[in-house]
C-alpha cells in the first residue's frame, strides 16, 4: 500500500509512539545539565587531552562543581573566556555567583565592559545603538526572557575560581572569545543586514509550526523561572543547542558574530597560544559545541557519521497492518450501508460528499 496515504498527524503518532526505542537499539538519552558542562577530548596520536567545562556564569552549584573537575584534572595552561582586565576586578573571597556579578557591577567591570564596546557618537553611533535596543526589546518581549538574563553574559564565580586554580597550580592563563567586546561590536556596527524588523516577521509569519511550538514551550519556561532554574535545571546540551539554531534562524548574522565568530576565536587561541599536553578552557555552554566541532575537525577525530535514511526507523509492519485495519472497516461499513467512503487517511468513517472528496472517488 502506498505510504502516501498516511496523514503526517497518523505517521507522527504511530511513529512516535512505536520508535521511541532504549538507548541501546541507538537513540541516545538526554543528558543532564551537570553531563551537559563536561566534554574532555584527547588525541591519541599527539597524547594532547582537551577539557572543556561550560558555564552559565550564573549557578553556584554548577561553578564549585567544575573547580573540582579542574583541580582533577591539573592542566597545564588554561584559557578563560574574558578579557585580561577581567583579573583586576576579581579580588576577595565570594560563596554565589549572583554575589560575585553583583561585587563586579560595583567595582566598575561594567562601566569598564561599557567603554570597551562604545562605539562612539555621532549619527550612525545612535542607529546602531537604536538597532541594538530594538533587537533587544525582541528578545526581551517576544521570547519573555527574565530581567536577569544579562549575568549569563558576566563572568561567574567559576571563572574567578579558575582565575585562583591558575595562580595556584602556576599555570599559563589565557582570555579569548568574549562575548561582546570591541572586535565583536564593530562587526555588529558594521553589519548592515543587522536588521531588526526581520526577527519579528521571521517570528509571526515564517516558523514552521514545530518551531513556533517549541518557542512558546520557552516563553512559558522563561516566564515561570529565573534565569539561575533554567540554568541549572533546563540548560542542557540539547536545550542550549536548540536556542543556538533558533538564533540562527531569527537573526542569522548576528549569531555568526557573537557564536559562530566566538567560537573560532577560542579555538584558534587554543591551538596558537596555550601550552603543555593539558589543556582547560572555560566558556559559555553555547560555545562548546562549536568548540568541540572545530578541534574533532583540526585533529582528524570528526566521528563517523551513519548513512542517511530516511525511513530507517519507520515500523512499516505495524503502518500497514494498521491501513489494512482501516481499510477493513471502511469495506464493512460501506456494504451494510451502501454509502461510499471518502477520506482515507482519516480515522473517521466520513460519509461521501463533494467537499470531502478522496483520491477514491
Amino acid at each position: 500500500m502506498a505510504l502516501s496515504r498516511l496523514s503526517t498527524v497518523h505517521y507522527g503518532a504511530i511513529v512516535g509512539s512505536s520508535t521511541h526505542k532504549p538507548w541501546e537499539v541507538g537513540y541516545a538519552p538526554r543528558k543532564s545539565v551537570a553531563e551537559s558542562l563536561v566534554v574532555h577530548l584527547s588525541d591519541p596520536k599527539t597524547k594532547e587531552e582537551l577539557l572543556i567545562l561550560g558555564t552559565s556564569n550564573i549557578s553556584t552549584s554548577n561553578a564549585y562543581r567544575n573547580f573540582e573537575l579542574a583541580e582533577k584534572f591539573a592542566p597545564s595552561s588554561i584559557l578563560l573566556q574574558t578579557s585580561p582586565s577581567f583579573s583586576k576586578f576579581c579580588f576577595g573571597q565570594w560563596h554565589s555567583s549572583e554575589e560575585f556579578q553583583n561585587s563586579l557591577m560595583k567595582n566598575g567591570y561594567y562601566w569598564d565592559y561599557i567603554k570597551r564596546t562604545h562605539e562612539g557618537s555621532g549619527i550612525k553611533a545612535a542607529f546602531f545603538e537604536t538597532r541594538k535596543a530594538l533587537l533587544s526589546l525582541w528578545i526581551n518581549t517576544v521570547m519573555r526572557t527574565p530581567k536577569d538574563i544579562w549575568r549569563l553574559f558576566v563572568p561567574g564565580l567559576d571563572t574567578k575560581l579558575m582565575l585562583d586554580l591558575s595562580t595556584k597550580l602556576k599555570v599559563d592563563i589565557h582570555y579569548a572569545g568574549e562575548d561582546f567586546n570591541c572586535s565583536a561590536m564593530e562587526m555588529l556596527y558594521r553589519e548592515t543586514r543587522m536588521d531588526t524588523i526581520y526577527p519579528y516577521l521571521k517570528y509571526y509569519f515564517g516558523l514552521n509550526e514545530g518551531w513556533e511550538q517549541e518557542a512558546r514551550n520557552w516563553q512559558v519556561l522563561f516566564r515561570s523561572h529565573t534565569t539561575k532554574a533554567l540554568a541549572e535545571g533546563h540548560f542542557n546540551q540539547d536545550n542550549v543547542t536548540w536556542l543556538v539554531r533558533f538564533a540562527e534562524k531569527m537573526i542569522p548574522h548576528q549569531k555568526k558574530v557573537i557564536i559562530d565568530k566566538k567560537n573560532e576565536d577560542i579555538f584558534w587561541s587554543i591551538e596558537k597560544n596555550m601550552k603543555g599536553s593539558k589543556k582547560l578552557v572555560l566558556v559559555n555552554q553555547w560555545h562548546m559545541d562549536g568548540v568541540q566541532k572545530l578541534w574533532r575537525s583540526y585533529h582528524g577525530l570528526e566521528a563517523p557519521k551513519k548513512p542517511m535514511m530516511s525511513t530507517h526507523d519507520l515500523p512499516l509492519e505495524e503502518v500497514q497492518a494498521w491501513m489494512r485495519g482501516k481499510d477493513y472497516d471502511r469495506n464493512v461499513i460501506e456494504k451494510r450501508t451502501g454509502v461510499p467512503m471518502a477520506m482515507p487517511n482519516s480515522r473517521e468513517n466520513t460519509s461521501y460528499w463533494d467537499e470531502n472528496r478522496s483520491h477514491y472517488a
